[in-house]
């Protein structure tokens, strides 16, 4: 199994609660919270000058969402960064670093019962960065505006960074077939309902315009 994951060259170096390893042999454990039910966090930052570009804000914002469930955070920020650094070393040479840090529930028994996840999972993937090509900064970008909504705050609040990104993969998936079929664009005309709500954007534009990003910006 490890050989057909070598086949897929996947980049860069993965860290999972202290242990740092190529990224097609990282693994974590299948009774994990975060891979049985989505409960965990994250946090995708890059390098510039092969310094962490806004960390701290990052690491206000991660335990931010964590506290919405509930999650201890057992590591300061002086440690993160530590293992983000050792990860970026074990990565190899690159240009700049993509940098994604999920914290999970941790490994337990198939339960809803916190008390059953007492150690939570850190995992950080380093990866080169891959830049947007100059024709998107020239030339513009093609979004698809969908029908899928944006959880509502009284569901899964957006607020929270969580690493159940099944919202924005269902997103994904419907803006490439709308593309597929030549439906990129809708006319501009506005409802006036549309226009009173002008002041914020609505949950479909909101979605769409990061339907064409990268999976879990």
């Amino acid at each position: 199994m490890l050989d057909f994951f070598n086949e897929m060259a996947l980049q860069g170096a993965v860290y999972v609660n202290g242990k740092i390893a190529p990224a097609a042999q990282a693994a974590i454990p299948v009774y994990d919270h975060g891979f049985l039910y989505g409960e965990g966090v994250y946090e995708t930052l890059r390098t510039y000058n092969h310094v962490p570009f806004l960390y701290d804000g990052h690491c206000r914002r991660l335990r931010a969402s964590a506290g919405y469930l509930a999650l201890d955070v057992p590591f300061s920020d002086e440690q993160l960064l530590e293992g983000i650094a050792d990860t970026i070393a074990a990565a190899g040479a690159m240009t700049e670093a993509y940098i994604r840090v999920l914290l999970t529930r941790g490994v337990g028994e198939l339960t809803y019962d916190i008390q059953a996840t007492p150690t939570p999972s850190l995992v950080i993937i380093v990866k080169p960065l891959e830049e947007p090509p100059p024709r998107v900064f020239s030339d513009g970008i093609t979004i698809s505006l969908v029908p899928i909504l944006r959880n509502h705050p009284g569901s899964v609040n957006p607020i929270i960074k969580s690493n159940n990104l099944l919202n924005n993969a269902l997103a994904m998936q419907c803006g490439a077939k709308r593309c597929s079929r030549g439906i990129s664009r809708l006319p501009m005309k506005r409802s006036s309902r549309a226009r009173r709500a002008s002041s914020a954007p609505s949950p479909e534009s909101t979605i769409a315009s990061s339907a064409t990003a990268s999976p879990g910006r």
